[in-house]
Order: structure tokens, then C-alpha cells, then sequence
């Protein structure tokens, strides 16, 4: 017995007011850290679920960009130069305006990489006829497998590319 009431007296400062209050917030203290415990793990379940989507949509990207290289590579057509001419220049614009929306010109870009306009011109070929090999390849499947898109439908997916880009150019995503 006096050894339990030696342990009540020294601990006697336990149960005054103040320390109670001290505990209390220690309690509030307590929940707003399990709080924040939840939240970062529900964060990092979170981050697991979009880091997946992200590996499937780079795996379906990447099938989808091998299944294009071997449509291309099947397609044996001559392309006459002016149609290459024709879509060089369309990269060209597109590429400028892209460069417009980053603050700096055609020009700039140029003369920041050293580059002449003719030897651009040059490197955007071989892309230039691999997208017409493209066009061609998907506009023969669309006419033998019979695919269509009616007016509505294509006004829809060009407000989407509107909303995605940020731009209110729908003329030109139209004529692309």
C-alpha cells in the first residue's frame, strides 16, 4: 500500500487540470495525424491506380504506333513531289503555330538552332511522306471496309479537339 500511494504522489501531476488539457490535445493531435495518415495512403493508392493507367495507356499507344509503322511499311504507292511539297508546307504551319503559342517565331527557332529554312524543309520529308502513306493506307481501308462518319459525328470529335488543344481554330482542325 504505501508503495502504490508513492506511485499516486509521484504521478500526482497526471490528473491536475493542465496536463489534462495537455492529453486532450494530444488526442486532437492524434486524429489529425491519423487523418493525415489516411489521406496519404488514400494519395498513394490513388497514385497507384493512375501510375497503371498510365503504363496501359504507354502499352496501347505503343501497339497502336507499331501497328501504324507495319500499315505503312505495306504501303507501296508513288508519291509525287508536289504532294510531298504540299504536306512539308502544312507541317511547316503547324509547327510555326505551335512554336506562336511557346512566344517565339519560325524565324527564331531558325536562327536558335542554326538550321536554314531549306534543310528544315528537307528534315520534315521523310515524315511528310510517311503521313501520306498514312492517309492513303487509312482512306483505302475506310472505302473497302466501307467506314463513314456523318457530319455530326464529325463536328463532335473536332469541339473535343477544340477543348483538348485550347483553341477556337476549328476551321483548321477541320481542314486537317
Amino acid at each position: 500500500k504505501i508503495e502504490i500511494n508513492k506511485v499516486k504522489e509521484q504521478n500526482k501531476h497526471l490528473f491536475e487540470p493542465e496536463n489534462l488539457v495537455i492529453k486532450a490535445k494530444n488526442n486532437k493531435k492524434e486524429k489529425k495525424n491519423k487523418k493525415i495518415l489516411q489521406e496519404y495512403a488514400q494519395y498513394k493508392k490513388d497514385l497507384k491506380v493512375k501510375v497503371k493507367e498510365k503504363k496501359e495507356n504507354q502499352a496501347k499507344a505503343e501497339r497502336e504506333s507499331k501497328a501504324i509503322e507495319k500499315l505503312i511499311e505495306n504501303v507501296e504507292v508513288e508519291i509525287p513531289t508536289a504532294m510531298i511539297e504540299n504536306e512539308v508546307e502544312r507541317m511547316l504551319n503547324e509547327f510555326s503555330q505551335n512554336l506562336a503559342y511557346q512566344g517565339m517565331s519560325l524565324e527564331q527557332y531558325l536562327e536558335y538552332t542554326n538550321t536554314d529554312m531549306n534543310v528544315f524543309k528537307e528534315t520534315l520529308k521523310p515524315n511528310a511522306e510517311k503521313d501520306i502513306k498514312l492517309k492513303l493506307a487509312l482512306e483505302f481501308i475506310a472505302k473497302v471496309e466501307k467506314i463513314t462518319a456523318d457530319d455530326k459525328e464529325i463536328d463532335e470529335k473536332i469541339e473535343e479537339l477544340v477543348k483538348q488543344y485550347g483553341t477556337d481554330d476549328s476551321a483548321s482542325i477541320k481542314e486537317n
